[in-house]
């Protein structure tokens, strides 16, 4: 009996792995014959090249979480090597003109929001992956847009971000049109490229008869301008009021949980996607892969919250996802600002950049 019992336990081992169970410290995922040969592929590549900005996915932080992860989850030993990048618009430039020129590309791994990879993605920049096949209890079809060449990966809620001092005051406003009030006039700061503008001067949004009217008070309003990532002179109380923030993940960080605030406003509700893609001629696809399926895990997620203070509100486990709940429940309509909403606004690029130019030029006067 003691041998049959053995013989049992060896046998359900076995069916256990060949139906995707994990072994003792790996992450579970259902490992298809498809997604094994990826896996044996990444393990020849060796490694993964990430480039990009480092607020997005936590810089040198969460490339060392998403290393650990992903290595954990797939049971290899592939190596990530992060390298401070620009922009998205002035990579996505890069990585176009690496491919065109029959370049490998600078970087495996590309992030993007809608407004930078629309453009990209029809010129056969991006490699397509069937996302949706290869993590079916995890990523949905509608999550990966641009024909499977864009993965989300979190969820930004542009708003006012400001410190807590001043929490009193930033609550009681409603619209944004309450800071074209006296009171708030040189108080506050605003981006110098007009962050989450754009879904404002559609014409879903004001239109952009109403948003330039309202930029060209803003522009007289103003204390000055700050980029988003500069939540340290924020918190310093050096530029206390931002409007708007990119993101809204700042406050939700350890270190600036007790200093920092994020209130979003009903007229400038968005849910804007934070997109991971691979380029067409990354020189680690596979291994690139790995490291995606990684960030779309409830543990990929949860290492995201922790370094940017944002997840990807779609999943059922998201952190982010409450807020966004109490928020409808309080009559908030959201617009969800994909690539398929881009491709839509035939003129929102241009009437943007329009006011860009006007509230710079006016800020300068």
């Amino acid at each position: 009996m003691r041998g049959k019992a053995v013989r049992r336990f060896i046998w359900a081992g076995a069916l256990a792995l060949a139906v995707g169970a994990a072994p003792a410290g790996v992450l579970a995922i259902q490992m298809t014959p498809e997604l094994q040969k990826i896996v044996e592929a990444a393990k020849r590549e060796g490694g993964v090249v990430v480039t990009m900005a480092d607020e997005p996915m936590g810089g040198t932080t969460g490339a060392a979480a998403g290393e650990a992860g992903m290595n954990k989850m797939f049971g290899t030993n592939i190596k990530v090597r992060y390298i401070p990048g620009p922009p998205y618009a002035e990579q996505g430039a890069k990585l176009l003109t690496e491919m065109q020129a029959r370049q490998p590309a600078h970087s495996d791994v590309y992030i993007s929001t809608a407004v930078q990879f629309t453009p990209l993605w029809k010129q056969g920049l991006f490699r397509p992956v069937e996302w949706a096949k290869l993590y079916p209890e995890r990523i949905k079809p509608f999550m990966a847009e641009g024909d499977n060449r864009a993965l989300r990966v979190y969820t930004a809620l542009p708003g006012v971000l400001y410190n807590k001092r001043f929490e009193p005051q930033v609550l009681k406003t409603q619209t944004l049109q309450d800071f074209l009030k006296p009171e708030w006039k040189g108080k506050f700061v605003t981006t110098p490229y007009l962050a989450a503008f754009d879904v404002l001067v559609s014409r879903e949004g004001w239109g952009p008869e109403k948003t330039e009217e309202y930029v060209r008070a803003l522009s007289g309003q103003i204390g000055g301008m700050l980029g988003c990532g500069s939540a340290d002179r924020v918190a310093s109380g050096e530029m206390p009021v931002l409007v708007v923030d990119c993101s809204g993940g700042v406050p939700f960080q350890d270190k600036y949980k007790a200093v920092l605030g994020l209130h979003v406003l009903p007229d400038i509700a968005q849910r804007r996607y934070g997109y991971l893609s691979i380029p067409a001629n990354a020189p680690n696809p596979n291994a690139a892969i790995l490291y995606l399926l990684y960030w779309a895990s409830p543990e990929g997620q949860r290492d995201l919250f922790r370094v940017t203070g944002y997840d990807m509100a779609d999943f059922e486990d998201s952190q982010r996802r409450p807020l966004i709940r109490a928020l409808e429940g309080r009559g908030y309509k959201f617009k969800d600002v994909t690539v398929a909403w881009w491709e839509s606004q035939a003129d929102v690029t241009e009437n943007h950049r329009k006011l860009v130019r006007l509230l710079v030029t006016r800020a300068k006067r």
